[in-house]
């Protein structure tokens, strides 16, 4: 039976596909917002105690785990974007912590430079890799 008709394989190269989009999507939202940290961190926030550190580290991680989901086996997609999930969640956290009551001694603000867009990305990035992480872990059931 060819790939065209055989329905178990045609399935397959559509799970396949959805996850490609998800790994590509979920690697470049994570990208999206290390460069939203590091350009942050270059334009003053580098300067704040803890903060400053936080947002160069974030940057890293950010972007080792953008390749880390571009680039994992099969096998590890699953846990790799729950881990860029779980990232982008407590950065997320962060952010509404540092708004609401600040955080190390810093508080951000709503009108602050690039808030509403890492709110949107960070949010995008958890959606986007929590469902290639379930996807991935569902398609090894």
């Amino acid at each position: 039976m060819d790939t065209i008709t055989d329905p178990v394989r045609r399935r397959s190269w559509i799970v396949s596909a959805d996850l490609l989009v998800g790994r590509l999507a979920g690697s470049g939202l994570l990208a999206w917002m290390g460069w939203i940290h590091l350009h942050l961190w270059s334009d003053g926030y580098q300067h704040l105690h803890v903060v400053g550190t936080l947002f160069l580290l974030n940057f890293i991680a950010a972007v080792l785990l953008a390749l880390a989901v571009l680039a994992a086996p099969p096998r590890w997609l699953g846990p790799s974007a729950a881990v860029g999930a779980i990232m982008a969640v407590g950065t997320l956290a962060a952010l509404v912590i540092s708004i609401n009551v600040g955080l190390f001694g810093f508080k951000e603000y709503l009108a602050g430079n690039f808030v509403h867009l890492s709110i949107w990305v960070e949010a995008a990035a958890v959606v986007v890799l929590g469902a290639v992480a379930g996807r991935a872990g569902l398609r090894r059931v």
